[in-house]
């Protein structure tokens, strides 16, 4: 079984010359989306803020292994990949937003090479025509420039499945162990990005193997098994090793409370599954998703077991991209946490069923395409200029600026955030913790009063007579106002000889 007929693949030698133009071509486009006006935005809440602190603390003390928001506050709801990352990249270019972004700016142009790489064995007509589609989609740029786990782990998945891929196209046995350590290893990169989520390819892999058997390499790879075994568990065995309290939380709340239970608030509902990723997929599929309109239309013949006997006996790779879609979906829709990027994965294996209908096309290289293409990726660079203006409410750099500011040559210690979301960018600008405390019970925060340093505290304006009223009661009652900022007022309180 081969997944393209082999009279399909363009000669190595023809087309040697045009290949590398095309791949010089791509990777212009890819440093143009990943790095234009990189470092001119702000952290934004929750998640850049949260991510980069993690990974600030861990490059400020040394302790890579146990990741923390703060002194009272260990965060392992996810592995340690990223932090690192982030981390690696702010100690070699300094505490600045492009480094911070870094590493997903780079796992955007790993993935549409790897993209292309697909594309050469799946589109053999238009290789480029997959990652151009991947690249210039509103849901993979967007993301790419937020700083998430979920970029990584796309990356990391779509190593895996090209060196499946490669493997499968593969007669040499040695290369072909080759590609099986390989994706091993995406796998194990995967598990260390995002844990159980990242091994959901092996769904579609699983099922093409048993659909193939006589044609279809083996899969286990007992130097790849090790590999991933060595990458993705280490830390876990690490931390559950120091912690053993730990097992009981990855496998609870991270792994069974986020498949059946709504303990995570993260659109349980019937509908969260229609809502959250209908909209993921209708929006981030844009500009392209006005050529999907007619497969989709098409889609009720899915649920017909006739469609797949066809797929699985004319069209190998449009069966194998089929899964790759579909099952690790339908694994994100029973779960009961659904949040919009945890498809991102999966705009891979659309950007490649879509080029699969348009390889043949001639209208796909014509200039009015071209130009198409050219306004998208205008528009595309025009939104991440957009995103430099905008003025979200929970851009970090705003407040950071204002603290410094009525603070002159006075070093932040700690920003106490009362009853109030942290914005925990703020590290980054003040190279001080940020924490959250709670006014109730009354006094509960009275230990953050004494702690030694200077501590901004931030609260609701509607809490703040409250605070002057527990502040009083601690025993530290001068509340210096320092400036209003939306609806939050900054303050920092010390007992009357420091006045």
């Amino acid at each position: 079984m081969n997944m393209t007929a082999p009279d399909s693949l363009p000669s190595a030698r023809g087309h040697a010359q045009s290949r590398r133009v095309e791949l010089l071509w791509l990777l212009a486009l890819l440093i143009a989306l990943a790095f234009a006006f990189q470092g001119s935005r702000g952290l934004w809440g929750t998640d850049e803020g949260r991510y980069t602190n993690v990974a600030l603390r861990m490059l400020n003390s040394g302790d890579y292994l146990f990741p923390s928001l703060n002194d009272e506050e260990p965060h392992f709801s996810k592995p340690p990949l990223t932090y690192w990352a982030i981390a690696e990249s702010v100690r070699l270019l300094g505490r600045n937003e492009w480094a911070a972004r870094l590493p997903n700016a780079l796992a955007f142009i790993g993935t549409g090479l790897l993209m292309y790489g697909l594309g050469l064995r799946l589109t053999p007509g238009r290789p480029w025509l997959p990652a151009l589609i991947y690249v210039t989609s509103l849901g993979p740029f967007v993301a790419a420039n937020v700083i998430t786990t979920d970029t990584l782990l796309t990356l990391w998945e779509t190593l895996a499945v090209f060196a499946f891929v490669a493997a499968w196209f593969s007669d040499d046995a040695q290369r072909r162990r080759r590609y099986l350590l390989l994706m091993w290893c995406g796998f194990g990169l995967a598990f260390a990005t995002k844990g159980p989520p990242g091994l959901l390819p092996l769904l579609p892999i699983a099922v093409l193997r048993w659909s193939y058997p006589s044609s279809s390499p083996p899969v286990v790879s007992w130097p790849g098994l090790a590999a991933f075994v060595v990458i993705g568990f280490s830390w876990f065995a690490a931390v559950i090793w120091a912690r053993p309290e730990l097992l009981g939380y990855f496998l609870g709340y991270e792994v069974y409370d986020r498949l059946f239970t709504s303990v995570q608030d993260r659109n349980p509902q019937w509908y969260g599954a229609l809502q959250t990723y209908g909209m993921a997929f209708l929006i981030g599929t844009l500009p392209w998703l006005i050529l999907m309109i007619r497969p989709l239309m098409q889609s009720w013949r899915l649920v017909t077991p006739r469609f797949w006997r066809e797929r699985r006996d004319r069209d190998p790779a449009v069966f194998f991209l089929l899964l790759w879609l579909l099952l690790p979906l339908a694994v994100f829709c029973v779960a009961q946490s659904r949040l919009l990027l945890y498809v991102l994965p999966l705009f891979a294996p659309i950007a490649l069923l879509l080029a699969t209908r348009l390889q043949s096309q001639a209208w796909v290289t014509t200039r009015w395409a071209m130009a198409a293409v050219g306004l998208t990726v205008v528009l595309l660079l025009g939104i991440k200029w957009g995103a430099t203006i905008y003025p979200y409410h929970r851009d970090a750099r705003e407040p950071a600026r204002l603290i410094a500011a009525s603070l002159p040559g006075d070093k932040v210690k700690e920003v106490v955030y009362l009853d109030y979301w942290p914005q925990y960018g703020l590290s980054l600008y003040l190279n001080a913790a940020v924490e959250e405390a709670s006014l109730s019970p009354p006094g509960h925060w009275c230990g953050e009063l004494w702690e030694p340093g200077l501590h901004v505290f931030v609260a609701p304006k509607e809490y703040v007579k409250e605070v002057h009223r527990q502040a009083n009661a601690c025993g530290r009652y001068v509340i210096y106002k320092r400036f209003d900022w939306q609806e939050l007022v900054f303050m920092t309180i010390s007992a009357p000889s420091a006045g």
